[in-house]
């Protein structure tokens, strides 16, 4: 017996326990009745034993069921994954959507995610796959799903890019409006903020060197006639190509801009040196200062 009754209390002292015998019969069937129960101890033990036994399976399905899944998933990736690289080798890029193009990016630097799903909205953020690359590191780790890794391989594209445009450009003949232009507006493609160069050009009228003159903000950039004078006499230039850019891709001089023009090449005579050009890019599209007759030689 494992149920207490206390005759001489006045009320039945009977606990929780007490209340439901081991095979879960109350003993409060009956209103106002109750009945001592025997209990077999090893027959509590062994209904134990298969109840754990029972969870442990339970468990062990379940683990199961989440293997197989993940694996599933995995291989859906994977499939997804070997489409698109077959579609690349097989097309290039021709045929592929902006999102796409990220998507495939991302396969290098993210090894198991939907891509996709981060290409989406890495476009939504910045408007556009240009905007994306135009991006700068930190602003492309604030979108959810990029980390550092990503962000950097998204930036070595960038900077990659414009390695090539700009490198190894020495001796490019820029006798023409049209020749400077086309030269200036590749350097500055993946500029995001306004700089200003100046192209030092031999007798011919072929790019010798490009310096850097400033880097600006989004808006404006600095104009320093020194930097520029002592760049042209340490690489023993004579005639130069001045040129920004405006990010806001209108390549329409300011005022300012055509003001700053007149005040240096007036500064470069009394130098010995012409000014040929100033450029100003915005996006493809470029203004030729000399054309505008902004310029008298």
């Amino acid at each position: 017996m494992i149920y207490k009754y206390n005759e001489d209390s006045e009320e039945n002292d009977i606990s929780f326990f007490e209340a439901f015998n081991l095979n879960g019969k109350s003993l409060y069937d009956e209103p106002g009745e109750f009945s001592f129960m025997p209990t077999n101890m090893e027959s509590l033990a062994n209904e134990t034993k298969n109840d754990a036994n029972a969870g442990t399976k339970m468990k062990t399905e379940s683990s199961n069921k989440t293997k197989k899944s993940n694996s599933k998933i995995k291989s859906i990736h994977k499939d997804h994954r070997k489409r698109v690289r077959d579609k690349f080798f097989k097309f290039g890029l021709s045929c592929f959507s902006e999102y796409e193009v990220l998507e495939f990016l991302l396969f290098h630097s993210i090894p198991l995610k939907d891509t996709n799903e981060i290409a989406h909205r890495l476009i939504e953020h910045f408007g556009s796959l240009e905007g994306v690359f135009n991006a700068e590191y930190y602003d492309l780790m604030e979108v959810n799903g990029i980390s550092e890794v990503s962000a950097g391989l998204i930036s070595l594209f960038r900077q990659i890019s414009q390695y090539l445009r700009t490198t190894n450009k020495e001796g490019e003949l820029l006798n023409t409006a049209h020749k400077a232009g086309k030269f200036c507006c590749d350097y500055f493609a993946s500029h995001v903020e306004e700089n200003s160069i100046v192209i030092i050009l031999d007798e011919n009228q072929a790019a010798k060197v490009i310096e850097v003159i400033s880097e600006g903000s989004e808006t404006e950039t600095g104009f320093y006639p020194r930097k520029i004078i002592k760049s042209i006499i340490k690489h023993r230039g004579t005639k130069v190509i001045l040129a920004h850019n405006h990010p806001n891709k209108n390549p329409n001089p300011s005022n300012n801009d055509i003001h700053n023009t007149k005040v240096l090449a007036e500064s470069l005579k009394t130098a010995g040196i012409m000014l040929i050009d100033h450029i100003v890019c915005g996006g493809e599209r470029f203004v030729s200062m000399a054309d505008r007759g902004f310029l008298i030689h």
